[in-house]
């Protein structure tokens, strides 16, 4: 039998991440070195969703669905088109963050995130999203939200994984995806005690 080539295995398996990163073998690696690698192919993925929007912008603007203002810019620019906007309210902080999670595609998790509260003043130039994750995580982690096992907790002072919660397995899946957020991101602020 033939031994397929890299090309030929990408093709019947383009969803095997394995073959599209050199680091096949990341147990060989120290993690210092892992961790930088993901950073830096995270923000290359990053910077490829900022370049499929600029080409989006400049085809809308060439069809005409885009209002150039008098100075040149444009009018009428969606923010989505290059974020990752998250929109939340702070006393409703893991409702706003469901909603928004689930309405997002996934080409727009891949995408740079930018996080403001309603009803505040402020750029998030990474200040924002650390406090989003700080205030996120601190209702996730916390043992009164039920998702994880409280006898472990106390016991062995990290967290793990309640299989009779009474949470919507719905929780679980956003749970997973905020700490691939964070660390897509590159955003510390989440304190999980995971064994």
């Amino acid at each position: 039998a033939k031994v397929p080539t890299t090309e030929e295995l990408v093709q019947l398996r383009p969803h095997d991440e394995r073959l599209h990163s050199f680091m096949v073998h990341r147990r060989l690696l120290p993690a210092a070195f892992i961790r930088r690698v993901l950073h830096v192919e995270n923000h290359y993925r990053q910077n490829l969703q900022h370049q499929q929007g600029f080409q989006d912008m400049i085809r809308a603007a060439l069809a005409g669905d885009i209002r150039i203002g008098p100075n040149g810019g444009m009018l009428n620019v969606d923010v989505s088109t290059f974020y990752f906007p998250i929109n939340v309210r702070r006393d409703h902080l893991l409702e706003d963050t469901l909603e928004a999670l689930q309405d997002a595609a996934p080409a727009d998790l891949q995408k740079q995130l930018k996080v403001t509260f309603r009803g505040e003043e402020g750029q998030d130039s990474g200040g924002v999203s650390r406090e989003f994750f700080r205030l996120l995580g601190e209702q996730l982690f916390a043992l009164q939200s039920m998702l994880f096992n409280s006898a472990v907790a106390e016991e062995a002072r990290v967290l793990w994984f309640d299989r009779a919660s009474p949470r919507d397995p719905l929780d679980f899946w956003m749970l997973g995806v905020v700490l691939g957020l964070a660390v897509y991101n590159s955003l510390p602020g989440l304190d999980p005690r995971f064994p």
